[in-house]
Formats: C-alpha cells, structure tokens, sequence
C-alpha cells in the first residue's frame, strides 16, 4: 500500500469524512491489479479515527462522484454500528457452537452408537460439524438477512449524504467489474447471500 497522492480526489475524501463526522487519518492505494480485477474498498480504525483503502482498480474505473459514495456506504455502516453488530452475531454463534461441543462431550452414548469405547475429541468435533449442518442454514437465514438489511441502510445512507445517481452507477460497475449475478434465484438469495442482488439495491436506492 502506497499513500493517496494530494490532489482532489484525496481532499473531497478529506471532507466527505469531516461531514459524516468521522476523522480521515490516512488514505492509502493497495496495488490490487496484480492479483484481481475486483474494485474494493474500506475503512479500518476503531470509533471515528478512520483510515481509508482504496483498491487501485476501483480508482481506475470509477468516477470521483462513485468513489465517494462507496465510502459513504462503508462510513454508513460504521455509523450503524454494523460492524459490533456483527461481533455480536459472532459471538453468539461461537456459543452455538461450544454449547453443541459441550452436549456431545456430555453423552458418551453417542461414541458407543458409533463402535468407539469412549469419548474421542476427533470423532466429537467430526459428529458436531455433521449435526451443524442443518442447524447453520438456520443461522445462515438468519444472520444473512440481518447483513442484507444493513446493505440497504448503508446504501440509502450513502445516496442521502453523496448522490443517488453516483451510488447507483458505482454499484453497476462494480457489479460488472466484480463478475456479480445479476438473477440468483430467490430462495439461494436468503440463504447464501449476505448482500442483496444488485437490481433489489438499485430499487431501494430509487425508492428512497
């Protein structure tokens, strides 16, 4: 990563993080075009002190206007708090995950079930993995619409304080740029996907 030479682009990130309330530490431009075509970008940091990464790439084909409203959305769910919302769900799921390892543990009927003559960490974390599956499409349902709910708020957040019509095109290039799918059926959407189809988030956007 190289820092973000002065110029506009690096002054109007400057000010759009002074007007959100959020403290534009560094920027810096990661050499991503060596390895990927993908257009990203993100902001690390804890609370209001923020550092910006800008993929090479997505400054390469995307207008000043569209990059500004990426980082809007980024800056949108940092003002949502997605992120601590997303340890949460973590957090509450690495409690699934013990509880069920624990259950296991506890009934070395279930050993005996499978020929073994007591309880066997290996087989414990095979067996829990095995019984996970159902119950991670569960969670998934669940956390993914959680996430995709988000997606929408930072979307709208980011068209409220830059441009509509700026998030709009960005969101179309990078869906083209990034090799998205523009018709995943519904039913995976829920399941699988945490961010909505494009076309859903452009509706969103319009609708206002």
């Amino acid at each position: 990563m190289t820092p973000l030479e002065e110029g506009p682009l690096k002054t109007a990130i400057d000010a759009l993080g002074e007007r959100l309330g959020f403290s534009v530490k560094k920027i810096f431009v990661l050499d991503a075009s060596k390895r990927s075509t993908k257009l990203n970008a993100y902001f690390s940091g804890i609370g209001h002190q923020k550092e910006v990464v800008l993929f090479d790439t997505l400054i390469a084909k995307l207008t000043e206007a569209e990059i500004l409203a990426v980082l809007a959305h980024e800056l949108g769910h940092a003002t949502h708090k997605d992120t601590l919302k997303g340890l949460f769900r973590t957090l509450l799921l690495l409690f699934v995950y013990v509880g069920m390892l624990t259950v296991i543990l506890l009934n070395p009927i279930l050993f005996k079930a499978f020929g073994l003559s007591g309880v066997h960490f290996g087989f414990t974390l095979v067996l829990m993995f095995i019984l996970l599956e159902p119950v991670q499409i569960l969670i998934s349902l669940f956390t993914n619409y959680e996430s995709r709910k988000a997606e929408y708020k930072a979307d709208r957040f980011a068209a409220l304080n830059t441009s509509k019509d700026a998030m709009i095109s960005a969101l179309r290039k990078l869906t083209v740029e990034n090799f998205s799918n523009l018709t995943p059926h519904p039913l995976y959407v829920k399941i699988h996907y945490s961010h909505p189809p494009i076309a859903s988030r452009i509706e969103s956007i319009e609708r206002g």
